[in-house]
């Protein structure tokens, strides 16, 4: 499969920084797609100021304020260009690290494929590449891609090969904003969001059944939810409570909470070790807690997620037959692109309409019952979701939770006999094989 990439003479480099773990991920699940003959080369940004930068706009609430105001209009314009001349500046310890990669190679690749799952490091080495090939005498293509369906000014990176995007809107936004500039054009292509492939295998049929079971509120089945924390820790105050007050409104629960060890983290993770419901899944480093939360989705069969709409969001493309298709329940978005996802969510039906949310969340403030055209309208409905969107607060999250386990919206959107096939459809944004589609586009590209 895609012989040109076991290509001796082609090394695949794959341009990551730590800010956040939703890049870690991205870069896993494709890497995890790739034939196994093929070792490619992860290459961190040093670059501090990137993982500092996101720190601070995701735990200080000023600086947070600032960054969504700076990712709309007039504004977003004017920090996508004074962002990118500063990360162009800031290329030169990249260029010798690629350098250093090159050097210590025992066979002298013709061919490199960089892969770049932020836009910082993308900026840095589309300045550099042509200055590298032409010293090397090597051919250099850049490839992008783009961690939210949210077609930010600043992924418009001049001088890459290719940049792969959720969606043909993203697509056209960029391109539209890219004519507006007067930028050189560049190439885009829509490619579902890569999922990691070790969520998207296909769970045994007895498994299926035990994930829907634990969504029966006509059995008492114990309940698994997977909670993964953010890099920064953002909610956990919030996120402990709603631990709490859920297992207040149902009792057969089992939460794991996959969080990384930090000082961001330490009270959180103290606070929640006497709850015997509780399991606590930590490592030290960003890219061993990925591999921690597709190890408790391995070893478990997890029903439900609490999670942030960012790039989790796209989770909702793996079916409820796949390893990783749990109920997703969203806490509330944070930043333009959170928003953007639940909009290419709602797009695509895989999330109620903000007509049918509005109605389940007034329902459960009443404690109303579904029944007759309601219940079977939503019933039907349901089949194709694939998460729901949390009330802000605590209390009301785990009443509105509750509400539709006891109506059995949740059991009807993890039964396995839903439409699979939807979820694997040929159109270019769905389907839970992302990560092995990016690579079949990326072949026929080089």
């Amino acid at each position: 499969m895609f012989p040109v990439l076991t290509d001796r003479s082609l090394v695949i480099i794959f341009a990551f920084a730590p800010a956040g773990l939703g890049h870690l991920r991205v870069t896993k699940a494709l890497y995890d797609g790739l034939p196994k003959e093929v070792t490619p080369i992860l290459l961190g940004t040093q670059d501090k100021s990137i993982t500092i930068i996101h720190r601070l706009m995701s735990t200080h609430v000023l600086l947070k304020n600032i960054m969504e105001w700076s990712q709309n209009g007039f504004l977003e314009g004017l920090f996508a260009d004074v962002y990118r001349m500063y990360l162009r500046k800031r290329s030169k310890k990249l260029k010798s690290q690629l350098l250093t990669i090159l050097d210590e190679r025992i066979d002298v690749p013709s061919k490199i494929l960089i892969v770049a799952t932020h836009f910082g490091l993308a900026h840095a080495i589309a300045t550099i590449k042509d200055e590298l090939a032409d010293a090397r005498h090597i051919a250099i293509k850049l490839v992008v891609v783009v961690t939210d369906d949210s077609p930010q000014k600043i992924w418009y990176v001049p001088n890459s090969d290719l940049t792969v995007v959720p969606s043909s809107y993203t697509k056209n936004e960029l391109i539209r904003y890219g004519q507006e500039k007067g930028l050189d054009p560049l190439s885009f292509v829509v490619c579902p969001y890569p999922v990691s492939p070790l969520l998207s295998h296909l769970l045994p049929i007895n498994l299926q059944n035990i994930r829907m079971q634990q969504l029966n509120p006509l059995h008492s089945n114990k309940i698994e939810i997977a909670i993964p924390i953010s890099g920064v820790a953002v909610g956990t105050n919030l996120i402990k409570t709603l631990i709490d007050e859920i297992k207040n409104k149902i009792n057969y629960v089992n939460f794991h909470v996959v969080a990384k060890t930090s000082s961001f983290t330490e009270k959180f993770l103290e606070d929640l070790m006497d709850r015997k419901y509780v399991k606590i899944h930590t490592a030290s480093h960003d890219r061993q807690i990925v591999n921690t939360y597709e190890d408790v989705y391995r070893n478990n069969v997890i029903a439900l997620e609490i999670t942030k709409p960012s790039e989790q969001a796209f989770k909702a493309l793996l079916s409820p037959c796949e390893a990783g298709g749990s109920v997703l329940l969203f806490l509330n978005p944070v930043g333009r692109q959170e928003y953007d996802n639940l909009n290419f969510l709602k797009k695509h039906r895989l999330i109620p309409t903000d007509e049918d949310q509005e109605f389940l969340y007034q329902s459960a403030l009443k404690n109303k019952k579904l029944e007759g055209v309601d219940k079977k309208e939503l019933e039907e409905k349901s089949r194709f979701w694939r998460g729901v969107r949390l009330p802000e607060s605590a209390l009301e999250a785990a009443n509105f939770i509750n509400y539709l386990y006891q109506n059995k919206i949740l059991f009807y959107m993890s039964d396995p006999t839903n439409p699979c096939s939807y979820f694997h459809s040929s159109k270019n944004e769905m389907g839970s094989n992302g990560a092995e589609r990016f690579w079949q586009t990326v072949s026929e590209f080089l």
